[in-house]
C-alpha cells in the first residue's frame, strides 16, 4: 500500500505543524541544572549516562522537575546507604545503585514492601529513605504514579 501526500497536505505539515509549539521540550532552568550536575557527581561512579543525556532525558519528560527530584532522592538514598554500611567495590555499588532504582519504581507502581512483594532488611531500609526523603507534593503529584493498568 503506497501513501501519497496531496500538495496541500504537505505544505500545511511544513507550514504550519513546526508552528504548533512542543509540550514535551522544556528547557532545565540553571539552578535545576546545577542539581543535576551535583547529582551526577555523586553517582558518576555507577551511572555511565552522560551529564548531557540526562539533562536532555529529563528536559524530554512530561514533568522535569519531579523527575529530578526523584532522580535527586534516588541519589540521596545511594549516597547515605554507601557512606553509612561502608558500601565498597564498584559491582556492589552498581547493585546497590540498581536495587535503589528498582525499589523507586516499585513506589512508583504503588508496591510496598512486606505486601507481596520481596521484603528484606535492604529493600526495607532503601523504601524508608526513599520516602523520607521524597516531598510529600512529588508523591501526590500526578507524573509520580504510574498504572500498571
Amino acid at each position: 500500500m503506497k501513501i501519497i501526500l496531496r500538495p496541500t497536505l504537505f505544505l500545511f505539515i511544513l507550514f504550519f505543524l513546526p508552528a504548533v509549539p512542543s509540550s514535551a521540550q522544556r528547557s532545565l532552568t540553571p539552578q535545576q541544572i546545577e542539581r543535576v550536575k551535583t547529582s551526577k557527581q555523586l553517582i558518576e561512579e555507577v551511572d555511565s549516562k552522560s551529564l548531557q543525556r540526562t539533562i536532555d532525558e529529563l528536559e524530554e519528560s512530561r514533568y522535569p522537575d519531579l523527575n529530578l527530584q526523584i532522580m535527586e532522592v534516588i541519589v540521596r538514598t545511594y549516597a547515605d546507604i554507601v557512606k553509612e554500611n561502608n558500601v565498597v567495590g564498584l559491582k556492589n555499588k552498581q547493585w546497590l545503585y540498581s536495587m535503589i532504582a528498582l525499589n523507586m519504581a516499585n513506589l512508583q507502581f504503588g508496591g510496598n514492601v512486606g505486601k507481596g512483594g520481596r521484603d528484606t532488611s535492604l529493600n526495607s531500609l532503601i523504601t524508608h529513605k526513599l520516602k523520607k526523603y521524597l516531598p510529600e507534593e512529588a508523591m501526590h503529584h500526578p507524573g509520580f504514579s504510574k498504572s500498571v493498568e
